[in-house]
């Protein structure tokens, strides 16, 4: 069995050396790559959230008292005075007890 030269192997080391640094760099290109999209869901997630919580105060505000008073204005309803109160007669089984 014959030993390897010196030469050789400084060239085995060198193409093994090369190569773990170009997995590296594409290792880290995929990471730096994943961050960015990880930050742009997260800008995505906070401006959504930012949307629901107006969308929430505008549901506040067109439910309010007040705005329900305008809209039933503008429709036409009136206030009462004295509210009408229905009432239905006993019921006749009732009633011959």
């Amino acid at each position: 069995m014959t030993k390897p030269s010196l030469n050789t192997i400084l060239k085995l080391n060198f193409i093994i050396v090369i190569t773990l640094a170009i997995l590296n760099l594409v290792g880290t290109n995929l990471l730096a790559t994943q961050g960015q999209q990880l930050n742009q869901i997260y800008a995505q997630t906070n401006q959504i959230r930012k949307e629901n919580v107006a969308l929430a105060n505008d549901i506040a505000k067109e439910s309010s008292l007040l705005a329900l008073e305008a809209w039933a204005d503008s429709r036409g309803f009136v206030k009462v005075d004295k509210p009408l109160a229905l009432t239905t007669p006993a019921p006749v089984a009732y009633l011959s007890r």
